[in-house]
């Protein structure tokens, strides 16, 4: 069996640490060697239910212990498995069930009645095509109940597709982007060697597993020996005692996830001892300063890192932990395996710091294309090298900075404005607790740039405050023209920012309203 398998890792530690714990949930804890025989039973029962090599598999779950055998089970019947984000309605989920040909799905008992409606819409759906995944009581309970526990004899090819994940979609449609078993393997391998992770390491898994970044260190910590702990859902106080209870060593923790701890009573922090973990990654949306200076007064100062990377290529880039507050705004410099560059609006290589360009990746473990979109997969690539779409800069270290997506770049009186670089200055006002900036329509300046602004807990600032705080510290045509006031601004699970919403919302709107 080839060692870039995504199952490759979990058979080999089923033999060398039987006994040892792999994943754990609660008080429920799977050994490698009861991980291993129940995927095998998972893999079996795909195969009896007529699920056969390069079948799709949807799993639309919340965070539960059956998660992490659904999928080792998918991987080794050669299925490919289709994580679908649990916050959707049942229509949005049954879109890209539909858009994928899935033909069986797993569905948390809560999430089922939603789908319900939209089965008969599957037309490939298997018989007993839904699947309810809530413990051994459950219609899954059952369904793998009495399956034989052997690994399966099924030839793999490193190359065949593990999983499609459906980008985070911050702009227009999602994709569904085919990750290959090889591109994920060494992924892993990559990280282990960034980040210094070993087999003696335990993962803390807080986030939503459907999610890109928290699949990848579940399946990372199991796939090297290690152990896994998997949060049903975030709570920042619950992740502290877990991190003290099981000794947790890494995490991945979105920024808001970061954001909400730090704005635990000092006194509720105070009650655990957190100094086992060494290794915390944050992604997915930029990190304010005062919460990298948090995350470091509360973990350490050797422990935070912030990457770059994307559903389809990885990760990319990391800022290690004594780059954190030298090189702020940065996301770092290239991983094991990864070229970058720069190219610029007629197609040139960047060449010189500071200049701003299109980010293009090259590495050994892309994505193999979107899911029947060859338009969109031809739009993504030059070449050999991919772009998700955002603008960066680099410094005369090598040190890359994003400046934002290259749909949200606002155009104002034929200058650029980058919304990161204005959110960023934002985020240091005191009444400022969160911010998001976009560009809205303008008769004299075809744009103008807008910012959303959630209050500071009291703050009583009004419009002109905000811009003012502006002055001396950005350019005055980055400066906002209109600010409006809202109680909350929309981000995905990962912690990016809705802009889509946000601009239907305000385009067409005076000065000053709420």
């Amino acid at each position: 069996m080839s060692l870039l398998l995504m199952h490759s890792g979990l058979e080999f530690f089923a033999r060398r640490s039987p006994a040892k714990p792999a994943v754990i949930l609660g008080e429920q804890t799977l050994t490698f060697e009861v991980l291993n025989r129940r995927a095998n039973r998972v893999a079996h029962a795909l195969a009896a239910s007529g699920i056969g090599k390069g079948d799709r598999v949807g799993a639309w779950l919340d965070n539960c212990l059956e998660y992490p055998e659904i999928i080792f089970g998918c991987s080794k019947a050669g299925a490919v498995l289709v994580p679908i984000n649990y916050r959707l309605t049942g229509r949005e989920a049954h879109a890209l069930l539909a858009h994928a040909d899935v033909r069986l799905v797993f569905v948390s008992p809560r999430l089922r009645p939603e789908l319900e409606p939209f089965r008969a819409e599957l037309p490939r759906l298997v018989a007993d095509g839904a699947i309810t995944v809530a413990g051994d009581a459950s219609g899954y309970g059952e369904w793998i109940a009495g399956r034989r526990e052997d690994n399966p004899e099924l030839a793999i090819d490193e190359r065949d597709p593990f999983y499609i994940g459906y980008t985070s979609g911050t702009t227009g449609v999602p994709k569904g982007a085919i990750i290959p078993h090889r591109a994920r393997a060494l992924l892993i391998l990559a990280n282990c060697a960034e980040y210094g992770l070993t087999g003696d390491d335990v993962n803390l898994t807080p986030g939503a597993i459907y999610h890109a970044a928290p699949i990848i260190c579940m399946l990372m910590a199991v796939w090297i020996g290690g152990t896994t702990v998997i949060m049903e859902h975030f709570d920042p106080e619950a992740m502290l005692a877990l991190t003290e209870r099981h000794g947790t060593t890494n995490a991945f923790v979105a920024p808001t996830m970061l954001h909400m701890i730090h704005q635990l009573p000092t006194a509720v922090k105070a009650r655990y001892r957190l100094d086992s973990m060494r290794v915390l990654i944050s992604a997915g949306a930029p990190l304010s300063t005062a919460d990298k200076e948090a995350t470091r007064a509360l973990f350490g100062d050797d422990v935070l890192h912030e990457y770059y990377g994307s559903t389809e290529a990885g990760w990319n880039l990391n800022l290690r932990p004594r780059d954190l507050l030298r090189k702020p705004r940065s996301c770092g410099k290239p991983t094991l395996g990864w070229e970058v560059k720069l190219v610029d609006t007629e197609g040139n290589d960047v060449r010189e710091p500071g200049e701003v360009g299109e980010i293009y990746v090259r590495g050994e473990y892309m994505f193999d294309g979107y899911v029947d979109n060859p338009e969109a997969t031809a739009a993504a690539f030059r070449g050999d090298w991919f772009s998700a779409g955002d603008l960066g800069e680099f410094d005369a270290e090598g040190y890359y900075y994003i400046v934002g997506r290259k749909k949200d770049m606002i155009i104002s009186g034929g200058a650029n404005v980058y919304p990161e670089e204005v959110e960023d200055c934002l985020h240091g006002c005191p009444d400022v607790a969160d911010v998001a900036v976009i560009g809205v329509p303008d008769e004299t300046w075809g744009e103008t740039v807008l910012a959303v602004v959630v209050p500071a807990e009291g703050s009583q600032a009004r419009e002109e405050d905000i811009t003012v705080y502006c002055e001396g510290r950005i350019a005055g045509y980055k400066k906002p023209r209109i600010v409006r006031f809202v109680d909350e601004i929309p981000r995905n699970p990962s912690g990016k920012i809705l802009k889509n919403p946000l601009r239907e919302r305000f385009s067409g709107h005076s000065p000053g309203q709420r």
